[in-house]
């Protein structure tokens, strides 16, 4: 091989999963596009980069050495930090493509070793280069047309493709959750939904195959009136057969929020043709078991019309997915909101087809008590995950750090 410059890159790995093109590059970390182009992640060493749809990018940072699952820093990046970034990636990819002639390259489609020729390579560097920042703002400004501020997700759902049946909150006063703050709510009827979903196949296009089931946005799709809902599961299910259908990884399917108040009004046979419309997992914030702390932080319903809500629901053949906030209650009140959560739980039908979220609390009404520190926030959801895995069919558990969420 000839002697190469600095300016050269020696050896490449091209990754094609099928739904997403990522690229190995020695010194450069791994960056990771969907299949239009767009770019999402950027990981090396102990530092990721995830960007958004809209713009935005997440920087997460690990200590090296430490076995740590999750991010000791969690920074969202300015706009200056942005363009930087934009502008070390397009260094990187035109790297590549100088380095192409005479680098090793090794191309891999799902994890298979194959053979690409060196004009199909060059083709598809160009085309992620192709996708400059310039582009990309134009795409986010684009999504920003297609959806309404997508508040938040859980985190199994970060790569569902989002169909908005409803606008917002209709409750919006949560002392902890800012998520659809300026936000209005609106019910949207089914020639506005198919609208949308028009609007949402064409922005995705060649990028759909990321995304692995569906989500009912936005805080609560029970609040649609349930021949809506039934209808909305029904048409897309027909329309995104493969994200609809639940596949042998766990993934696929419809998923969607709901509210304790507006889903004891369902009748079960509703909640009954909603799953075999391909409804499969309905999350709930639970945020605690004790009524008082449900009470401060102006959380509607009690934990007695929790566990009702989650009856009705299981006994319909949907599975639930459980928000629980740690650190609701600060010191003063640890001991109850652990008691009356761990209550409430132990009372619920749940099954390894369920999953217990904890999330730690970012806000709240500081006069009521002294916030948590990190440390015994973290023994609490410890302390109460070892109780759910006692359990005799446990349901799944795992870690919603709200911080974390971009779509």
């Amino acid at each position: 091989m000839t002697n190469k410059p600095h300016t050269f890159i020696d050896s490449i790995i091209m990754g094609f999963t099928g739904s997403s093109v990522n690229l190995i590059v020695p010194s450069h970390g791994t960056l990771c596009f969907d299949n239009s182009g767009r770019l999402f992640g950027h990981h090396k060493n102990h530092t990721s980069f995830s960007r958004g749809l809209d713009g935005r990018i997440i920087k997460k940072t690990w200590s090296p050495g430490k076995p740590c699952p999750h991010p000791q820093t969690i920074k969202e990046l300015s706009k200056r930090e942005i363009h930087q970034f934009h502008s070390h990636i397009t260094h990187i990819l035109r790297k590549c493509l100088r380095s192409a002639d005479v680098c090793h390259m090794e191309i891999y489609y799902k994890s298979r070793k194959k053979h690409m020729s060196l004009w199909r390579i060059k083709k598809t560097l160009t085309a992620l280069l192709h996708f400059t920042e310039e582009r990309l703002t134009t795409d986010a400004q684009i999504f920003k047309q297609t959806y309404r501020p997508i508040g938040i997700l859980p985190p199994d759902q970060y790569l569902s493709l989002v169909i908005q049946v409803t606008e917002g909150c209709s409750w919006n006063k949560c002392t902890f959750c800012r998520f659809y703050a300026g936000v209005s709510h609106k019910i949207r009827s089914q020639e506005e939904i198919m609208t949308h979903i028009d609007q949402v196949r064409q922005y995705v296009s060649s990028s759909l195959s990321r995304r692995c089931s569906l989500f009912l946005g936005d805080a609560n799709a029970f609040d649609a009136r349930p021949d809506t809902l039934i209808w909305a599961c029904q048409t897309l299910s027909r329309l995104f057969p493969k994200q609809a259908s639940p596949q042998s990884d766990g993934m696929g399917g419809i998923y969607s929020f709901g509210e304790v108040n507006r889903l004891l009004q369902w009748e079960k046979n509703d909640l009954i043709k909603l799953r075999l419309a391909g409804l499969r997992r309905v999350f709930i914030g639970v945020e605690t078991g004790a009524d008082k702390l449900r009470q401060w932080t102006r959380k509607p319903g009690t934990s007695e019309q929790v566990w009702q809500t989650v009856q009705k629901i299981k006994s319909s053949g949907i599975s639930v997915g459980l928000v629980l906030l740690a650190g609701i209650g600060g010191k003063e009140h640890s001991a109850l909101h652990a008691t009356e959560t761990e209550k409430l739980l132990l009372k619920m039908p749940l099954n390894n087809e369920d999953i217990v979220y904890f999330s730690p609390l970012s806000q709240g009404p500081s006069d009521k008590w002294t916030k948590l520190s990190r440390t015994a926030s973290q023994h609490q959801i410890q302390d109460m995950t070892s109780m759910i895995q006692s359990l005799p069919t446990p349901p799944k558990t795992g870690l919603y750090n709200i911080n974390e969420y971009l779509y």
